[in-house]
């Protein structure tokens, strides 16, 4: 497997989730969080390496 290296921010995790659900800026910010949560737990689990996160 190659190693890849990304970096998502929660505000552009946000900005992605409210542009394609149509969602208000508080649910998406809920729903960014969430999402940073679960890539955070996958990485830490090892199920994703060579990743770095802007937390």
């Amino acid at each position: 497997m190659a190693s890849v290296s990304q970096s998502a921010s929660l505000t552009n995790i946000a900005a992605y989730l409210k542009h394609t659900h149509a969602c208000d800026e508080q649910t998406a910010l809920k729903e960014a969080q969430e999402v940073m949560h679960n890539l955070v737990n996958m990485r830490q689990k090892g199920f994703i390496t060579g990743w770095y996160f802007d937390e």
